[in-house]
């Protein structure tokens, strides 16, 4: 969030969101403000509503729009209602509403950005990797039609916002935005991704079921796979094991690559993936869970 005091105003304490001081500050992360003067360091923080394991998972921050959640936390996503009711604080206390659906939009979630499930309309938006389809680097600010406005006047009145790029609006990026865009609608791609979102909600019900997956996270065609050494326990893994390593450079034995957050195993397929092609990732990753954490 953006407070009208000159305070940023975050929701966490492990998600990340860039590294300009800007967001910097956002990150509860000690770490990530190391060496920012107080002045600058000027936040309030939130906890997340998130408890899956208590007190150790903490933290999402400008606010990443529903399925994105605290995605490099760990797939962390937010109860339903929750995006709307902190819409309808933010409303009463005239703080702005930054959503981050770097992540999560264009289509990741099932709609066409994360925040729509909620019907939230939020006055910043934060886009970027889905907008080009991950072809060519490119990121987009929206914001409502009254913060655009704050910056028309007279030229004299120096009302400019003065902020910009080497490469900002580099045609070419903004080309193949475009024709990613016009995918959406020439091959209808949102209501494609309805059959693969059910596919993988319902073979990830199966990998509930082995005994070292302490949990599965899941919005749209994007998912965490939680590793812990105990699941009755909800015990994980030490850091020393690297548990999520292991089980990733299985999967290329596989044909799969995969990311691991930690002890989490981070299913974020291309939207365009055939069935077939989803089912072998899946076969991919169970196979190499069990190989790396046992039966």
């Amino acid at each position: 969030f953006a407070g009208t005091l000159g305070y940023l105003i975050g929701a966490g304490t492990v998600v990340y969101r860039g590294t300009p001081i800007a967001t910097l500050l956002g990150r509860g992360q000690l770490w990530a403000r190391a060496g920012l003067t107080p002045a600058q360091a000027r936040t309030v923080q939130a906890d997340t509503p998130v408890r899956w394991r208590a007190g150790d998972q903490r933290g999402t921050g400008t606010l990443h729009s529903l399925g994105g959640s605290a995605r490099a936390a760990g797939m962390l996503p937010q109860p339903p209602g929750y995006l709307a009711k902190v819409r309808e604080v933010t409303r009463k206390h005239d703080v702005l509403l930054i959503a981050d659906e770097v992540a999560v939009g264009f289509g990741r979630t099932g709609r066409m950005f994360a925040c729509e499930h909620e019907g939230v309309v939020p006055d910043i938006m934060a886009l970027s990797k889905g907008i080009a389809a991950g072809y060519l680097p490119l990121a987009v600010t929206v914001t409502s039609d009254e913060l655009y406005r704050a910056f028309l006047g007279e030229y004299s009145e120096l009302k400019t916002f003065f902020h910009g790029h080497t490469f900002t609006g580099n045609p070419l990026a903004c080309a193949v935005a475009l024709k990613s865009l016009d995918l959406f609608e020439s091959d209808g791609l949102l209501e494609a991704l309805q059959g693969k979102i059910a596919l993988l909600a319902a073979r990830l019900a199966l990998f509930a079921r082995l005994p070292h997956v302490g949990d599965v996270r899941q919005f749209g065609l994007a998912a965490g796979v939680e590793l812990v050494q105990d699941k009755e326990s909800r015990q994980a893994y030490p850091w020393e094991q690297r548990i999520g390593i292991r089980v990733c450079r299985e999967a290329r034995r596989h044909g799969i690559f995969l990311r691991p957050l930690g002890n989490t195993l981070v299913i974020f397929p291309p939207l365009a993936i055939a069935p077939e092609e989803l089912e072998l990732l899946l076969d991919g990753l169970e196979r190499s869970i069990r190989a790396i954490a046992g039966d």
